[in-house]
């Protein structure tokens, strides 16, 4: 962690969220497509005025600990002994360790619903439903573990022939686990219909209706990158499925983990718009079936120096991965610039009247000053966007670095726009 890194794009849309809940709307600006519990917890800090590099610090930490602590429970429980490789899969996959230091919410939402599985699996189903509603509410996509929290619950009732007492207690642990994430998720529903005119307001501001891959490499594009990033996980994790699918039955607290890895995955793959760390929902599930893989070899292997020298060749390898991974991680966190600074800061210590706004192109702003922010949108609506708000506008930070002109016919009248 260098809590002086300059903070990326998301980083900062969040700590304005968070400005505006602290400020009472005096401060910041709020995306209603931006799920609420990481601008609520923000919101906290900023309310006593700590400073953002230190709740930046605390937030991720705990956001890290919580991750590979989830994931060491969960492999615990599916395969004792396979908890080492498990981590130390989840690590190699260098993408996590670029996440870790940030103020996002893609590492904590995923541990939320890895905890979850682990609640579901000791038969904790209200627990369970309130964990996985938290990680709903961090990040939207992961409602996907809602139906693979049912499927656990209901799984062992195919197998009793249906009899009753088995299937109205695998209801009853229906009806805690809904209770559970309704307990959370309901009230922001109403909530949004309240501010923002319908239940799933959330998603008709953030479904983006348009992509720029293909649908048949849209399918796969998630597991490209899995595999041109870290080729071994995806390897060890088709050997643990394989294990996995040998024994359904007698395995199938690792048929939950890989079912919640094929659901993370092909909800991603649906999705237009696509980013690597979004990946990430599935990398801890597995990482397990990857321990899972390890565990079982390691039984299989006759004689002491067999399993050494297995544990010692690959373990060392996921090593020189990680390390190099830390290497690259920390190398690439830059502390803004003087200039950016000032330029950032313009503004702080003007007063405003209540009427007016602050017209930005960049939402770092909202990190530096204490005023309302709205967005340009882009430089193709900065006309527009200027004439809508110049009767309230206090002024306007334009950083022309935020937006690139595409490579088409006509770039030359985007450069003009610009």
């Amino acid at each position: 962690w260098r809590t002086s890194s300059q903070l990326w794009w998301d980083e900062a849309i969040y700590v304005g969220m968070g400005k505006v809940l602290a400020s009472g709307g005096v401060s910041g600006m709020w995306e209603t497509f931006r799920p609420p519990v990481l601008p609520i917890v923000i919101s906290a800090f900023e309310y006593v005025r700590v400073p953002v590099e230190v709740y930046r610090f605390l937030l991720s930490f705990f956001s890290s600990v919580l991750f590979l602590c989830s994931v060491f429970f969960l492999s615990r429980m599916v395969s004792r002994g396979s908890e080492g490789w498990s981590l130390l899969f989840s690590l190699s996959f260098v993408s996590i360790l670029s996440l870790f230091p940030l103020l996002l919410t893609d590492i904590l939402s995923t541990g939320l619903s890895v905890a979850a599985l682990v609640l579901a699996l000791r038969n904790r189903p209200f627990l369970a439903g309130l964990v996985a509603g938290v990680s709903v509410l961090t990040r939207f996509p992961q409602a996907v573990i809602l139906p693979v929290l049912v499927i656990v619950l209901w799984y062992d009732v195919p197998f009793e022939s249906w009899k009753r007492s088995e299937a109205v207690r695998s209801l009853k642990r229906t009806c805690w686990l809904a209770l559970g994430s309704a307990l959370l998720i309901v009230p922001y529903l109403v909530s949004q219909k309240v501010l923002f005119g319908g239940f799933f307001s959330f998603l008709r501001d953030g479904v983006i209706v348009y992509s720029t891959i293909g649908p048949i490499a849209s399918l796969s594009w998630y597991v490209d990158i899995l595999w041109s990033r870290a080729w071994w996980l995806v390897v060890a994790g088709l050997v643990g499925t394989v294990i996995v699918l040998a024994s359904p039955r007698k395995e199938k607290r690792g048929f939950f983990v890989l079912l919640s890895a094929l659901a993370m995955l092909s909800f991603l793959s649906i999705i237009p718009h696509k980013e690597e760390r979004y990946v990430l929902m599935a990398v801890p599930f597995l990482a397990v079936l990857a321990g899972i893989a390890c565990s079982t070899i390691l039984e299989f292997l006759s004689g002491v120096w067999s399993r050494r020298v297995f544990s010692v060749v690959l373990g060392g390898f996921l090593v020189v991965v990680i390390v190099g991974g830390v290497g690259d991680v920390v190398g690439s966190q830059w502390p803004p610039s003087q200039v950016q600074k000032e330029f950032y800061s313009y503004g702080s210590n003007q007063s405003l009247e209540p009427f007016q706004v602050v017209l930005a192109s960049d939402p770092l702003v909202m990190v530096y000053i204490n005023h309302p922010v709205q967005f340009f949108g882009g430089f193709e609506f900065a006309r527009s966007e200027l004439l809508r708000w110049r009767s309230r506008l206090a002024f306007a930070s334009w950083n022309s670095c935020s937006y690139d002109c595409p490579l088409d016919s006509n770039n030359a009248q985007c450069v003009r726009d610009r």
